[in-house]
């Protein structure tokens, strides 16, 4: 696999690698499969939110499920569902960058509510 699969409009582009275009910041979140960062575009200064998936700890699947994901989210396009700004396949991980929604996890405050 090449070092950029894939640059999506907005965030990527010109086939540079992810620490070319983008400056990692704090870490905001943790998954099963990934880290959740922030990330600030270096020539436009927009703050995106940024999964980091370390590629030796992914199983074939996990792949499989990542690569899924990404081709779901370049599809959707409406203002309620986060947009995928970039998706690159690096050396060590996976990078996908979408928009930073602030205010914390979704299920928390779902539960607040009820």
């Amino acid at each position: 696999m090449g070092l950029v699969c894939s640059c999506l409009s907005g965030g990527g582009g010109g086939g540079k690698r992810f620490r070319d275009q983008y400056q990692l910041g704090d870490k905001i979140g943790e998954g099963a499969f990934s880290v959740v960062r922030r990330a600030t575009h270096r020539q436009t200064n927009v703050v995106y939110a940024v999964k980091c998936f370390k590629k030796v700890r992914l199983t074939e699947q996990d792949v499989k499920d990542i690569h899924g994901e990404v081709g779901l989210l370049k599809q959707m396009k409406h203002p309620n569902v986060l947009n995928l700004h970039g998706f690159f396949d690096e050396p060590e991980y996976y990078y996908t960058v979408m928009d930073l929604v602030e205010g914390g996890e979704l299920f928390d405050r779902i539960v607040d509510k009820v």
